[in-house]
């Protein structure tokens, strides 16, 4: 296969191929010819996967696609914790130390002055953690503040 530009439709769907268990798995979960899962990733081939069956493949553990149509939108995707039992302390630590990591990838890409395509992604990837943990954060302090954990 051609190599697929950073961020395009076909990079997603090979993503979340390989997320939902690869070529072969995806094939036998969705009835179709492991050829045919192939060619939705394959920039070479005009083949579309189409919304349901990527929505089929969705799952809170493969959000490739929730976080690519979030990103083309002008945002970013980022999944609530379905756990509100979660220690409050725990979480503080965890977004701490993630805050902590986020910003070490950003000044050690700065240290030559610029920040490259390969930084900027690994920067992207410190960040999107951190928010994660922010949101797993929110989630167990709105549960308190709602009267549903204590």
């Amino acid at each position: 296969m051609k190599p697929r530009p950073y961020g395009d439709a076909k990079s997603m769907v090979d993503d979340l191929i390989r997320m939902a268990g690869g070529h072969k798995a995806v094939a036998d979960r969705l009835g179709l010819n492991v050829s045919i899962v192939y060619a939705y990733g394959d920039p070479a081939q005009e083949k579309d996967m189409g919304v349901s069956r990527a929505a089929a493949l969705t799952a809170p553990d493969n959000a490739v696609a929730a976080e690519f149509f979030a990103h083309r939108a002008g945002g970013i995707f980022m999944p609530l914790p379905q756990d509100k039992s979660s220690e409050l302390g725990l979480l503080t630590s965890d977004m701490a130390r993630e805050s902590g990591e986020a910003l070490a990838a950003i000044v050690s890409s700065l240290l030559d002055g610029e920040v490259t395509q390969d930084e900027a992604r690994v920067d992207v990837r410190e960040l999107d953690d951190l928010m994660r943990k922010a949101a797993a954060l929110r989630s167990r302090l709105m549960a308190i503040a709602e009267g549903v954990g204590a």
